[in-house]
């Protein structure tokens, strides 16, 4: 007579997914922050700009390569929690860089250092005379 052997495996029941486990959601926060940057990009930068380096193209390649690349970062790490610490520090990041892009934009700031005071003008300043 065979004799079988008896194997017992244990039972692995499946984990179920939470919603704070899922990358999905910090990816479409990133996508979405990208479009604001972008959009941001072709309200505030010319196309008609001369210089290489102040081309929105440029700025917009630059974007999407970032957001790219941070995605991918997110998704390689192993760890959950330096996954999760690093998806919150991106999206609050993206977050305030945006806002500060913004605000410096639509607001001159130290513009009395830079301009010279109306008395030094108008000392400067001759007016020509007439007879």
């Amino acid at each position: 007579m065979v004799q079988r052997k008896h194997v017992v495996r244990t039972y692995q029941p499946r984990k179920r997914q939470v919603f704070d486990d899922q990358q999905w959601p910090v990816d479409m926060a990133l996508v979405v922050f990208g479009g604001f940057m972008i959009g941001s990009i072709l309200v505030y930068q010319r196309f008609d700009d001369p210089r290489w380096y102040a081309s929105p193209w440029l700025s917009m390649i630059g974007v999407v390569l970032l957001i790219a690349a941070a995605i991918w970062t997110l998704r390689s790490v192993g760890n959950q929690f330096v996954r999760r610490t690093m998806q919150l520090s991106v999206v609050i990041c993206a977050i305030f860089h945006l806002m500060m892009l913004i605000v410096a934009l639509e607001n001159t700031i130290f513009s009395q250092i830079w301009e010279e005071p109306q008395a030094a003008r108008e000392v400067s300043e001759k007016k020509p005379v007439t007879i």
